[in-house]
């Protein structure tokens, strides 16, 4: 019979994270071996379909940014740091989890693609190049802190920065990746909008149409920040132009704005207070995000 443990759930944790490398580097001394972390790395979409079908982690792990997190520090020595996802795994089986019998998928003459070390350190390779075309110092670990302004997943990233005509990092297009890999390993039993947005929520309709409102409140605090940063900057330099608008003009303008172009985020909320009310609400649920 299999055993569910509601207490494992996944969130990057850096201690974990360098315990278990610690762990892993005492092993090696001991048994005078080798360790391939080349089986982790590819296990790790069939570790994380194990745990979503034993109900331990979310179906969306992929597409978080605790998971972007994760893999920004394994990149930085990826022959030698374990998967948390794999040891989430081995805890759920010492708590008595039974893992599922899984079908290989079925590849023709061509093996499986998948995300081993090697492909870690080509991704990391090419990475170096790109970092002489942005010239950012830091600019790598500054998109991975994921929620931030621009996004508040892997995938809203991954369209923010090809449409922007950047590169995502090798951390957001591995997310993706794994994501896409996930649901055909799945076989069917999970659909795409769980395996990058999770399950539905109760009344809360498609991820499709929560990303839509969503989006909506993200542009308009941005234009609330660029508002009040542009006044800030105008005062230091002595300059005359300083917003005296409201929240309430701006509101109003913006929505205006949103009907007057057709935008396909234009507000269904039949008021600027109605509208004002839904982003507080948005506010208060996105404290990390809206913050940023």
């Amino acid at each position: 019979m299999t055993k569910k443990n509601a207490s494992l759930c996944y969130k990057f944790d850096r201690t974990l994270l360098n315990k278990l490398k610690t762990e892993l580097r005492l092993t090696d001394d001991d048994t005078d071996t080798e360790h391939d972390p080349w089986d982790e790395n590819m296990d790790e979409v069939d570790d994380a379909l194990q745990l979503i079908l034993g109900g331990h982690i979310e179906s969306d792990v992929f597409n978080s940014g605790d998971w972007v997190a994760e893999m920004n520090e394994r990149m930085k020595d990826p022959d030698n740091t374990p998967t948390i996802l794999s040891h989430l795994l081995s805890e759920s089986i010492k708590a008595g989890y039974e893992p599922e019998e899984i079908e290989p998928e079925i590849t023709g003459d061509h093996a499986p693609a998948v995300a081993c070390t090697d492909s870690l350190h080509y991704l990391q390779q090419g990475w170096i190049e790109l970092e002489n075309l942005y010239d950012w110092d830091g600019w790598r670990e500054l998109i991975n802190q994921i929620p931030n302004h621009l996004a508040k997943t892997p995938i809203d990233a991954f369209l923010h920065h090809v449409f922007s005509g950047q590169y995502p990092s090798p951390e957001i297009m591995l997310a993706i990746a794994k994501a896409f890999k996930l649901y055909l390993h799945a076989g069917g039993r999970l659909t795409l909008e769980e395996v990058f947005f999770g399950k539905s929520k109760k009344g809360g309709g498609s991820r499709a149409k929560r990303f839509h409102r969503e989006t909506m409140f993200m542009i308009f605090h941005n234009t609330v920040r660029r508002e009040k940063i542009t006044s800030g900057i105008s005062k230091e330099m002595g300059l005359s132009y300083r917003s005296k608008d409201s929240l309430e003009d701006i509101a109003e303008r913006f929505l205006l704005n949103l009907e007057l172009d057709e935008n396909e985020y234009a507000s269904n909320e039949p008021d600027v207070d109605s509208f004002l009310r839904a982003y507080r609400r948005w506010k208060d649920s996105n404290p990390d995000l809206a913050d940023k």
